[in-house]
C-alpha cells in the first residue's frame, strides 16, 4: 500500500527551515571551535627544543708527534661534546700497522660503560654508552677523554692516525652531532 499523505506548502516550508536552522547552528559551533583554538592555542603552544647541531669535535693529541723506534708513547683520544649530552658513541680510528704496533687501549673518563673495545688490522673500534648510577640514567656531556692509546714504533718514516668521519657517530637525541669538518689526521713522525 502506498501512502496517501500529502506534503503541504506549510509542511514543506517547515522542513526546510529547520534544515537551515540546523546548518546555520553547525556552521556557528565549527567557526567558534576554530575561533577558540586558534586564540587559546597561541597561549598554549608546545614547542619541540631544537635538536643539537653538528659540533661535537674529536682529537687525538700526543705530547710529541716525533717518537722513536720501539720507544712507547700516547695518544688521547678526546671528545667535546659542548653543551650537548652524548647518549652513545662509536669510534674509529685508523693506523699503518708497518710503522706503528698498539701495545694498549685504555679507556677513558668520559663514558663509564665501553661496551664494545677492539683493535686489529690497524683499525680501532671503541663504543662507548650512558650508564646507570645510583639507579639514575647518566648521560655525559662536555670535555673528556674517552680513551688512551699507546703505541709502539717499529719502523722509522711517517705514517698517520686518522678518525674515521663516516663511521665515527656520536649520538645526542638521535642525531649524529659529530662536526666531521674538524676532524684533523694526527700526523706521527718515527725516528
Amino acid at each position: 500500500m502506498k501512502s496517501t499523505k500529502k506534503t503541504t506548502p506549510a509542511h514543506t516550508k517547515i522542513v526546510f527551515t529547520r534544515k537551515v536552522i540546523i546548518v546555520v547552528i553547525l556552521g556557528a559551533v565549527f567557526l567558534l571551535v576554530i575561533t577558540w583554538s586558534y586564540f587559546w592555542g597561541k597561549k598554549y603552544v608546545h614547542t619541540t627544543p631544537l635538536l643539537p647541531t653538528a659540533n661535537a669535535e674529536i682529537t687525538l693529541s700526543t705530547p710529541s708527534t716525533t717518537v722513536a723506534v720501539n720507544e712507547p708513547f700516547e695518544i688521547t683520544l678526546g671528545l667535546d661534546s659542548s653543551e650537548f649530552a652524548v647518549d652513545a658513541a662509536d669510534f674509529i680510528v685508523s693506523y699503518n700497522e708497518e710503522y706503528l704496533r698498539l701495545a694498549d687501549l685504555r679507556e677513558g673518563d668520559f663514558f663509564k660503560t665501553y661496551p664494545s673495545k677492539t683493535a686489529s688490522r690497524g683499525l680501532i673500534k671503541l663504543s662507548g654508552v650512558a650508564f646507570f648510577e645510583n639507579n639514575n640514567l647518566v648521560i655525559p656531556k662536555g670535555k673528556g677523554t674517552v680513551a688512551l692509546f699507546r703505541f709502539t714504533p717499529v719502523k722509522t718514516g711517517n705514517t698517520t692516525i686518522r678518525i674515521d668521519p663516516q663511521k665515527t657517530i656520536i649520538a645526542s637525541g638521535g642525531k649524529n652531532i659529530l662536526d666531521t669538518s674538524k676532524i684533523t689526521d694526527l700526523e706521527i713522525t718515527v725516528q
